[in-house]
């Protein structure tokens, strides 16, 4: 998309559904030297090893499928534009991709493809406003938010009919959308328009009336968001104001305000959670590539771990469910990297293709 380093890369997806995350930020408070930020562990939800990756390419307007027992790249599902976003419903039987397009292109693109697991078939796609930057499901799968970029808006899709029931304008350049658990409130992250003001904040909607409430401060640029399995917070990554140091912030579901921020690394951007609740993983992508990595935070006591290179610009985590293997998009290398959360080290990595974006794992 030609966008500069820090611009790119917080294009997020609500692919946090990737796997079922085991956090809870109880209180998050003070600084992260040595301190307990309320850091604990809940019971974790399950799901069969995923067998297959698909993976966004923003250069080739493509999402392309890799076979994840053996690291190899099947055929390209070719789109109309370039995506960013994916996301998987609850059934695992169907993917949404957000178009977001380019810079350049003119008209801004205006859809989602549907493809359907396990054929990989391409669907009717469905039209909603302008630059699809995030999604997420709802109710079972019945219902679909897409949060745009371009436009602003936030579109309540009905999976059943393809079509937008509700839409409103929300005022934020949205790259990451979560929705509480009981599917009543969403949170954009407002990362700011591209070439134009950063933004600071998280805007939460109310799904029941679909209004807009008071924008939620957590810092510059806040790039990707997870909802903890008891669905009384969302952890939001944050950039700062600088490249040296960012940051993971909660926001209180119920009360609708921020903690502390808990120091975490240099440009954080997508975060994920080991299923047995003990890890954080948050992707770190500075200026210096020689310092492109993910990094573990530990949530029995919040300080940060030894971080692990992945290679150039890491954007996405996906972990699965047994907590063994990391699944990291470097979208500089145009690589998947495969990590040993045991060892804690590289073991494989297999060529994608031009800037992979977002990643959904799906079951066998």
């Amino acid at each position: 998309m030609g966008y500069p380093r820090s611009r790119v890369r917080c294009h997020k997806t609500s692919a946090l559904a990737i796997i079922a995350t085991a956090l809870i930020f109880s209180a998050c408070s003070g600084n992260s030297k040595g301190q307990n930020h309320g850091l604990a562990t809940t019971k974790i939800l399950t799901f069969p090893s995923p067998n297959r990756a698909l993976i966004t390419l923003q250069a080739s307007s493509a999402v392309v499928p890799v076979d994840l027992d053996n690291m190899s790249v099947q055929a390209p599902i070719d789109l109309a534009s370039a995506p960013l976003a994916i996301a998987k419903s609850p059934e695992n039987n169907l993917i949404l991709v957000g178009e977001y397009g380019t810079a350049s292109q003119v008209p801004l693109p205006h859809q989602v493809a549907e493809i359907s697991w396990p054929s990989l078939n391409l669907r009717e796609p469905i039209n909603t406003s302008e630059q699809p930057a995030a999604i997420s499901f709802i109710h079972g799968g019945k219902i679909a938010l897409v949060a745009t970029d371009a436009s602003e808006k936030l579109d309540e899709i009905d999976i059943k009919t393809g079509t937008v029931e509700r839409s409103i304008s929300t005022g934020a350049h949205a790259h990451a959308l979560v929705t509480s658990q009981n599917g009543s409130i969403a949170f954009l992250a407002n990362f700011g328009a591209y070439m134009g003001k950063p933004g600071n904040s998280v805007i939460p909607v109310n799904l029941e009336n679909f209004k807009v409430g008071r924008p939620i401060k957590v810092g510059t640029e806040p790039c990707d968001e997870a909802v903890t399995p008891n669905g009384k917070q969302v952890l939001v990554t944050v950039e700062g104001n600088n490249a040296t140091t960012g940051y993971v912030v909660a926001i209180d579901v119920t009360t609708l305000k921020a903690g502390k921020p808990i120091p975490i690394g240099p440009m954080p951007s997508g975060i994920t959670i080991d299923p047995n609740g003990k890890t954080a993983w948050v992707a770190l992508d500075p200026p210096d590539i020689s310092h492109d990595a993910i990094v573990p935070l530990d949530l029995s006591n919040g300080k940060v771990g030894t971080p692990i290179p992945v290679g150039d610009e890491p954007w996405k985590i996906a972990i699965t469910a047994n907590g063994s293997t990391a699944y990291v998009v470097d979208a500089g290398s145009g690589e998947l990297v495969k990590v040993d959360l045991e060892s804690r080290k590289v073991v494989d990595s297999v060529e994608v293709g031009p800037q992979p974006h977002g990643i959904v794992l799906l079951a066998k």
